[in-house]
């Protein structure tokens, strides 16, 4: 392939990536799925073509190719490559390139921001998870809402499903069914938490550090979101979640024979309303333990062996299990997760730093920035709400016999 041409098709990829990144910065808000597939699609392709340059040309000119489209870079050779706030380390041969890709690639994300923050990857995970993909969250799920604006949103919640339709004789009167709904307004909320102050000389000397700060800093949102999506706090101040836990109008199963046996009477009651099938049994840890450990009668063996429980690929009764610690033990949910639910997110998980905070404690009373002291604090949060739309998809079960009681 011509040099020229090639080169030609890499700007235009990385232009592709920018031009989509820039646009949802514009409107304020992240990328949408198609987009996220669109700018990765566009990332591949660049990287594909940046290995087929890279043996002919120079890191200079790659250099001047990135940065006629977008990518911002100081003192190349050598030393480090900034985008945003977040040092890369570059060397004289070919790791600058890949310390683009790299940049470029998790800002496919969400838009470029600016000096001073990060954006984590999103907590919506758009991948299809085949059977050998356990979830680890309960947010992973619920589908996306629509595409916020603002940070509220509407939705009509059906809070009853009475199907009266019959065979009707000419001219006989034709009988009224009831789906009662009613309509919610609500809106986003803000979950987030700072670390504590970190020397700026420990963050450059070790960049595993920074890595793990904002990886506890995004585990802390996330786990926060699950909690917020099963049991919200609606009346606190300030306001969290609708959680299902506390949505009017979801089944109940008691404690039936067994764990296993419960389950699957759980299962039969979403099916049974006729809106849809389970997509998700959420558990306790040690409530899927018991499930995994259970054991037939007489044989003694372990239920394991032939079929209700899939220990690899996280299922049920063919129904993907949630393991988490959020769920509490002695009652699980099962329900119809994909299609009766959504989950509204505005913004993404968002890591930023600060040097500006004050510390009036400091020395005695004497008070110091954290600039003064040369330290930094992370700052996760992210945006979003749960929306239930049937809760009659949805059926809390009491995981032992105790639990029912």
């Amino acid at each position: 392939m011509p040099r020229t041409n090639t080169t030609e098709q890499l700007r235009a990829a990385l232009t592709a990536a920018r031009d989509i990144a820039a646009k949802a910065d514009n409107a304020g808000r992240g990328l949408t799925p198609v987009e996220r597939q669109t700018v990765n699609a566009s990332l591949a392709e660049a990287e594909r073509l940046k290995k087929s340059l890279a043996a002919g040309r120079g890191t200079d000119q790659l250099a001047e190719l990135a940065a006629a489209e977008g990518v911002r870079s100081s003192n190349l050779m050598g030393r480090t490559f900034t985008a945003g706030s977040r040092p890369r380390t570059a060397s004289m041969g070919g790791s600058w390139n890949e310390a683009v890709t790299a940049e470029l690639a998790r800002y496919g994300r969400k838009a470029l921001v600016g000096s001073g923050s990060t954006v984590a990857p999103t907590a919506w995970d758009p991948e299809v998870h085949d059977y050998g993909a356990p979830m680890r969250f309960i947010q992973q799920v619920i589908p996306p809402g629509p595409e916020l604006e603002g940070d509220t949103f509407t939705y009509w919640r059906q809070t009853t499903r009475t199907n009266n339709a019959a065979p009707v004789d000419k001219g006989e009167k034709k009988p009224t069914s009831v789906f009662a709904t009613t309509k919610v307004d609500d809106q986003v909320r803000t979950i987030a938490h700072l670390s504590e102050p970190v020397p700026r000389q420990d963050l450059d000397d070790a960049q595993a550090l920074r890595d793990f700060l904002e990886s506890e800093l995004r585990l802390g949102v996330l786990m926060e979101t699950d909690a917020q999506i099963l049991y919200g706090d609606p009346d606190a101040t300030p306001a969290g979640f609708t959680g299902l836990a506390e949505v009017g109008g979801t089944q109940v199963q008691a404690f039936d024979t067994d764990l296993l046996t419960t389950i699957r009477k759980a299962i039969t009651k979403v099916e049974g309303v006729g809106l849809g099938s389970a997509t998700a049994v959420l558990l306790h840890p040690n409530d899927w333990e018991t499930a995994e450990l259970s054991r037939t009668s007489g044989s003694g063996e372990f239920h394991l062996q032939s079929a209700p429980v899939d220990r690899a690929n996280a299922r049920i009764w063919g129904v993907p299990v949630v393991s988490s610690v959020n769920v509490a033990p002695g009652a699980g949910w099962v329900g119809d997760f994909a299609g009766q639910a959504r989950f509204y997110e505005r913004d993404t998980v968002r890591i930023d730093w600060s040097e500006n905070v004050y510390d009036p404690t400091y020395n005695s009373n004497e008070g110091a920035t954290d600039f003064e002291r040369n330290l930094i604090r992370f700052r996760a949060e992210a945006r979003g709400n749960v929306a239930w739309l049937r809760p009659l998809a949805f059926v809390e079960f009491a995981t032992t016999e105790a639990a029912s009681s």
